[in-house]
């Protein structure tokens, strides 16, 4: 099913900001594994976790795997990055990115 939805040929438009301010590294995510800042990671509401999507904003391109759940629908936003994420694609507050899936679990 996801396959059809996200195949490598989707791409999408993000609304985005980062997150994980904290300098804590014992929060983990909902995969399971611990929360790194500075990792290149993202949490989506609903792509299987383990996704792989390249990001590209400002003619930077990242790629990051979808390893929480997330941001709060209220937010407005449909996916947040991790500060190192954001960081490497020159994001510093909300953003319009481009996602296309690389690959998924």
């Amino acid at each position: 099913m996801f396959s059809l939805l996200w195949g490598p040929a989707h791409s999408e438009t993000y609304f985005t900001s980062w997150y994980g301010g904290g300098e804590k590294l014992n929060r983990h995510t909902s995969s399971g594994q611990v929360f790194r800042p500075e990792g290149l990671t993202a949490a989506h509401r609903t792509l299987p976790l383990g996704t792989k999507l390249e990001i590209t904003h400002g003619g930077r391109h990242a790629v990051v795997v979808v390893n929480d759940r997330g941001p709060a629908a209220w937010t407005g936003r449909n996916l947040d990055l991790s500060r190192g994420a954001a960081k490497a694609l020159g994001i510093s507050g909300l953003a319009h990115v481009k996602g296309r899936v690389v690959s998924l679990p």
